[in-house]
């Protein structure tokens, strides 16, 4: 029997080999490598050796120990191999239309609306048994009124099998414009200025929308809409206004309305149930 490599160190030299050197226990099936001097010098060696991961042909053996054992491992091999192929054949990929209830997306409509290719777990045992994890494929909405029975598309194909796989190679996606990169799928869809996109647990603003929609605490700012205060950093007030320190300087006003305020200066009138000037109460 005869060893050619294929790779390695030692590739496309070849060696005679021993098999089964140790006599004493015919049952090791184990074969040795001669060493030679058929290139120059006596290999292999402590440097020129095969390692780990090097392939070879081995040639001069007798062919029916291929027919006794290979042939009958590689037949199981195919076996499980196909085996699978048929398991996942088995398995149900079609796609589905979901339409949702319009009362129940209206009262969260930001948590139960859905992205394109956000994971669903369909669950349905008279089709697949404890659910089957699938995909958001498209969506039919109303225009006018997005929370009115929203029609989605629920689905999977063959290759989704391999997702894992999927995600770990691909390098860039391209969805509304924008390209997503990172590895594992950690790209995240970006939000823009005039994007109609909900917002939602797989979504970020872009620095640009959230500059449009939020207050800002870096210079002044203000905003169309009724700004409530519903917390404050001082017991019982909710609002600060300058260094305030009660009876000193700045102002508070609290949840009751109740303020304390260094001058009031009115244009038109004032209307009070009472008026106390120098007021105090004194109990006996």
């Amino acid at each position: 029997m005869r060893i050619e490599f294929q790779s390695g160190k030692l590739n496309g030299l070849d060696f005679v080999v021993t098999f089964n050197p140790n006599d004493a226990d015919p049952a090791e099936q184990l074969w040795e490598i001669v060493a030679n001097e058929d290139y120059g010098r006596l290999l292999p060696d402590e440097t020129m050796k095969p390692e780990d991961g090097d392939t070879y042909i081995l040639y001069g053996f007798d062919i029916q120990l291929v027919s006794d054992q290979y042939i009958p491992a590689a037949e199981e091999e195919l076996k499980e191999k196909a085996q699978e192929y048929v398991d996942r054949s088995k398995k149900d990929d079609g796609t589905y239309t979901a339409t949702l209830v319009s009362d129940w997306v209206h009262e969260n409509p930001v948590s139960r609306t859905y992205e394109f290719g956000q994971r669903i777990n369909l669950v349905d045992d008279t089709y697949f048994e404890g659910g089957r994890v699938s995909r958001v494929l498209g969506w039919e909405l109303n225009l006018d009124i997005p929370c009115d029975s929203p029609v989605y598309t629920i689905g999977e194909s063959m290759p989704y099998s391999r997702i894992s796989e999927i995600e770990d190679k691909v390098d860039a996606l391209t969805y509304k414009g924008q390209t997503y990169t990172g590895v594992g799928g950690s790209g995240v869809y970006i939000i823009r200025t005039n994007d109609s996109t909900a917002p939602s647990d797989s979504n970020v603003f872009s620095a640009l929308r959230s500059l449009s929609m939020f207050l800002r605490k870096d210079r002044e700012d203000s905003t169309t809409y009724l700004l409530k205060l519903l917390g404050g950093t001082v017991i019982g007030g909710l609002a600060k206004f300058g260094e305030f320190i009660t009876g000193v300087s700045g102002g508070m006003i609290d949840e009751d309305g109740q303020a304390e305020l260094e001058s009031l200066m009115l244009r038109s009138g004032l209307i009070v149930p009472a008026i106390r000037y120098n007021y105090m109460t004194y109990f006996m």
